[in-house]
């Protein structure tokens, strides 16, 4: 086992008081994410405001719309870049700075595949990564429960629309790269990372959390390889930057630029509108993420830290830079964030362990 499971680790080492200041800091950030979760109207309004923006029918419009056009026309024989720079225009979505127009990797393999082959892989993924996290983060029981923890934080692939958003792929992609790390056997993990950043820039935190994991372990020949990944996915991002100002005009729409500044309200809302989540009340997201963070913080080792510090730098990232549309950010840490759920029962059964010391303690005291 890579990792730990949750009923080791710092918790033990908490006084009656400490145990009581955790749980006492656990309920009220429970309490402060479930209402901070928006509505569904909310989502809705924008969504709604975005397709009045576009000269498409409400039909035609959004994005997956505008990756489905752009899959058809690459099928089709067209060019990427043509395609997709001319189908945000079309859609009166920016293609200025560069990185306002997606990666051409899901595209390019998505008109070779079809819808079907792409689904077949989507589940495929889930599967890989429903049998590869509890193998790395715990044992017995709970590694059943770690198993159905990971297929309900990746249900959205069975979304048809799934299989057109890089952040859905890149989450499983990342998802199965912690779980496929080993000390002794790193670099299978290499893998998957190397597919999510070519799918989506936006896994590069992960790779950069990775190396400097590495780096202050020590790990040379481990940091070596990924600052080599990341050299080749600064030279491909290049290619993409040239290839996307070659058709690009002066007069194209640019980006209103990525400093939302929503706080977590955003990363909620995506966790709830792409999980099982979905069919229950919003605010319930807010308390289940929090969970889910607490079971990673409790796992302990080097995978629990990764995990936990991966999962809130992605929330970060979403709570300073993401727009409302931008909620599907939240895929980057799915289904990771939800196997922590799995780890936080043993964990809290700690702390109240804990409590109880205290309160023993108290009555022996009293009766001495």
């Amino acid at each position: 086992m890579a990792g730990g499971t949750a009923r080791g680790g710092w918790l033990r080492g908490l006084t009656p008081a400490g145990s009581g200041l955790v749980l006492t800091i656990l309920v009220l950030l429970a309490i402060a994410a479930a209402l901070t979760v928006p509505s569904k109207q909310v989502a809705q309004q924008r969504a709604d405001e975005l397709r009045q923006a576009s000269a498409l029918p409400a039909a035609e419009a959004g994005d997956i719309a505008l990756y489905r056009k752009i899959v058809a026309r690459v099928a089709a024989g067209d060019a990427y870049y043509r395609a997709a720079v001319e189908e945000n225009r079309a859609h009166n979505y920016p293609v200025k700075p560069f990185v306002a127009v997606r990666l051409p990797t899901l595209a390019s393999i998505a008109a070779r595949l079809g819808d079907a082959g792409m689904q077949a892989v989507l589940v495929l993924l889930l599967a890989a990564n429903a049998f590869a996290v509890p193998r790395a983060l715990a044992q017995g029981k709970t590694a059943i429960g770690v198993a159905a923890a990971t297929l309900a934080g990746g249900l959205s692939v069975m979304v048809t629309d799934a299989k057109y958003m890089h952040e859905i792929w890149a989450g499983l992609l990342l998802t199965l790269s912690f779980a496929l790390w080993r000390r002794d056997r790193w670099w299978p993990a290499l893998v998957p990372a190397a597919l999510s950043l070519a799918l989506r820039e936006t896994a590069l935190p992960f790779v950069l959390l990775w190396a400097a994991f590495a780096a202050v372990s020590r790990r040379w020949s481990e940091l070596a390889a990924l600052v080599a990944l990341v050299a080749l996915f600064a030279g491909g991002l290049a290619l993409h930057a040239t290839a996307v100002a070659d058709v690009v005009r002066p007069d194209d729409a640019a980006s209103q630029g990525w400093r939302g500044l929503l706080g977590p309200a955003t990363f909620l809302q995506g966790v709830q509108m792409l999980t099982l989540l979905v069919v229950l009340p919003e605010w319930i997201a807010g308390p289940v993420v929090v969970l889910a963070l607490f079971g990673l913080a409790v796992l302990g080792g080097r995978q629990g830290a990764f995990a936990f510090l991966y999962c809130l730098g992605i929330i970060a990232m979403v709570s300073i830079f993401a727009r409302l549309e931008n909620w599907y950010w939240a895929a980057l840490t799915l289904p990771l964030l939800f196997a922590g759920l799995a780890l936080a029962p043993a964990g809290l059964a700690e702390l109240i362990a804990g409590l109880r010391v205290r309160r023993l303690a108290g009555r022996n005291g009293h009766h001495g």
